[in-house]
């Protein structure tokens, strides 16, 4: 079956390039050429125009059996993106959780429906898989692109999908393909059924994000080396410390008394050098011991 994914484009395209056709259809008469050549360029122009809006319209070819009967296969996307390694307080990573649910839940369901299962990881980009490799994946992808999977899922069966499940967490940062993604689904009637996975509070986190030192300072003047820090936490956390070290020793530390509520700040270190150098402050964070909590950065520098 083909799909257009951009059919109100090719439709203006079209529309303007048989109007300009006819109007130098009409120019050319008034000048005196025969009708027959005014026939031949007529349709060599509506040709290409037809071609040029065919084209515009971006079709996609989707394959597909006819009749509804045919249609028994489900594709299961399973995310496979950074963030479902996050634990969201649970014993297990949102990852294994996601796993046990297509296991012991939508495998059973769909195979007592008569569904073919085609399983599915995907991140930045989608691949088939095999149910049994499902287990063995690693949650190490640096981007998701949902919309593209989506698009992916379409094709990646012999005869179009009866439907998609997608599980995930939802926490998808690619969406150049989302347009795409919904113009061809709506096209091919194919339903998509999402299940989300982890808190609905979101992880527990504290991250270093980063330090800032002055460029220049002159020697046996006091300077500030500032740590900038973030939290997001719905919990109290248990008091921590950030360690000062210049060139790799230790120079200062400073107790933070714990946090109430999620907030973004700096704290700062008073320094002194008695004679001109170069010298690199690292800040490192020492985190409390909070179950639960993800330390996303522990350490930062500035030379």
């Amino acid at each position: 079956m083909l799909v257009f994914l951009s059919p109100w484009v090719g439709i203006a395209c079209a529309l303007t390039g048989v109007a300009l056709s006819l109007w130098g259809a009409r120019s050319l008469a008034r000048r005196g050429l025969s009708g027959r050549r005014i026939g031949v360029l007529l349709a060599l122009r509506l040709a290409a125009v037809l071609a040029v809006a065919l084209l515009l319209s971006r079709p996609v070819r989707v394959r597909s059996d006819p009749g509804e009967a045919g249609r028994r296969e489900v594709v299961l996307l399973v995310d496979r993106s950074e963030s479902m390694a996050l634990r969201d307080r649970a014993a297990e990573p949102r990852f294994r959780d996601t796993l046990r649910f297509a296991r012991d839940l939508v495998a059973p369901a769909l195979r007592e429906g008569g569904y073919a299962i085609q399983p599915m990881l995907f991140d930045s980009a989608a691949e088939k898989s095999e149910a049994s490799a499902l287990a063995a994946a690693v949650p190490d992808g640096k981007a998701t692109d949902l919309g593209a999977a989506l698009l992916a899922a379409l094709t990646a069966t012999a005869r179009q999908p009866v439907a998609i499940v997608a599980l995930t967490d939802g926490a998808a940062n690619l969406s150049e393909a989302n347009r795409d993604a919904v113009s061809a689904l709506l096209a091919a009637r194919t339903p998509v059924i999402g299940v989300g996975f982890g808190s609905e509070r979101g992880v527990e986190t504290l991250n270093l994000v980063g330090v800032d030192a002055p460029d220049l300072a002159p020697p046996k003047a006091s300077f500030r080396v500032s740590a900038r820090l973030e939290a997001f936490v719905t919990e109290p956390v248990p008091p921590f410390d950030l360690v000062l070290l210049r060139d790799g020793k230790y120079l200062d530390r400073r107790r933070l008394e714990g946090l109430a509520a999620a907030r973004y700040w700096t704290e700062s270190f008073a320094v002194t050098e008695e004679e001109e150098g170069l010298h690199t402050y690292h800040v490192r964070l020492e985190p409390p011991a909070s179950r639960g909590l993800v330390v996303i950065a522990d350490s930062a520098k500035a030379t």
